[in-house]
């Protein structure tokens, strides 16, 4: 009598364990600025991809749950990208010419934002154990930003 009191109990904890699982939200990757700063491009490449990877995650959890996509498809805002974070961050601290980021959208400093983008990745690219914030110098120069 004692052992099937045993399995009820063990039986029960096992279906509570599984009900908390099913139904508790996925965990959304973040980094602040502070959790990029002194990071190598790759490392830097390695926690972008997380963080795109960990929300993609969480719309096929909640896909699978509710039946539906949510609002946005899983994708993360520019402001949650490490490699954008990291960017806008060297952009505003060097205070590089030629950039205004409250102008609209189509601007010609949008532009020069799009290929200092493409410049800093094109670094990193080539140089993974760079340091991020040196690709932005290297990325600047090569763009006679600096």
């Amino acid at each position: 009598m004692k052992i099937v009191k045993f399995l009820g109990v063990l039986l029960g904890a096992l279906f509570c364990l599984v009900v908390y699982l099913w139904m508790r939200p996925p965990s959304v990757v973040i980094y602040s600025y502070e959790d990029l700063v002194g990071v190598s491009c790759a490392t830097l490449r390695q926690r972008h991809e997380e963080v795109i990877t960990s929300h993609h995650d969480a719309a096929m959890d909640y896909f699978h749950r509710k039946g539906e996509f949510p609002e946005g498809l899983g994708l993360p805002s520019e402001e949650q990208l490490p490699f954008a974070l990291v960017m806008q961050r060297y952009v505003q601290d060097e205070e590089l010419s030629g950039f205004d980021l409250t102008q609209p959208s189509g601007s010609a400093a949008e532009e020069l934002h799009a290929r200092f983008d493409a410049e800093m990745s094109s670094v990193c690219a080539t140089r993974p154990e760079m340091l991020a914030w040196d690709a932005g110098h290297e990325a600047a120069r090569r763009l006679g930003l600096r």
